[in-house]
């Protein structure tokens, strides 16, 4: 992990090296589409705590415990360029190592929003964090039903009253695929 990257030549002068990059400033938010062409890029984490400060903030999060306006903007482009990189977003820390409720709901926001995973930095919000990003069994079973659907489908179809289509039966897929081995 590359703390603080805010140039594509810092990823680049760590050649022979696989780097997360921490994009923690508002530099490092400017140059972001440029850091995630590194051709050593391994994956892209947010530091909403480290990018408040640069930018002269107080705090990340709201008094009610969810991120600011400005975090979330972050956020969102920092999975953007992920993806576009085509390598995993990673999503940044809970501060509140008491709040596990909190941490549950936002590791359940990131997945749903397509982060690979959230970074913790206590033991305790592990289990958390595992949980969040784990399909619902309601998640499960409506993804395992509308792709034995599709099987007899062509194109587009309705299910359940909803429109499907190849999006819908990504999502689908990619729920299936955040299943542990042997479950």
């Amino acid at each position: 992990m590359l703390p603080k990257t805010e140039t594509p030549d810092q990823v680049s002068r760590l050649i022979g090296h696989e780097v997360i990059a921490l994009i923690e400033s508002g530099a490092g938010m400017l140059a972001l589409a440029e850091i995630a062409m590194a051709p050593n890029l391994a994956g892209l984490m947010i530091g909403s705590e480290d990018l408040i400060v640069s930018l002269g903030g107080r705090s990340s999060r709201q008094d009610d415990g969810t991120n600011r306006g400005v975090v979330n903007v972050a956020r969102s482009q920092v999975l953007f360029a992920a993806s576009a990189a085509g390598v995993p977003a990673i999503d940044s820390v809970y501060v509140d190592i008491r709040d596990s409720e909190g941490l549950r709901a936002e590791s359940e926001d990131a997945a749903a929003s397509g982060f690979a995973g959230k970074a913790c930095i206590h033991p305790r919000q592990v289990e958390q964090v595992r949980l969040g990003f784990r399909p619902s069994p309601e998640d499960l079973e409506w993804a395992r039903r509308v792709l034995l659907a599709a099987v007899s489908e062509t194109g587009a179809f309705q299910f359940d009253g909803a429109l499907v289509d190849e999006p819908v039966l990504r999502q689908a897929e990619l729920i299936l695929a955040r299943v542990p081995q042997g479950e």
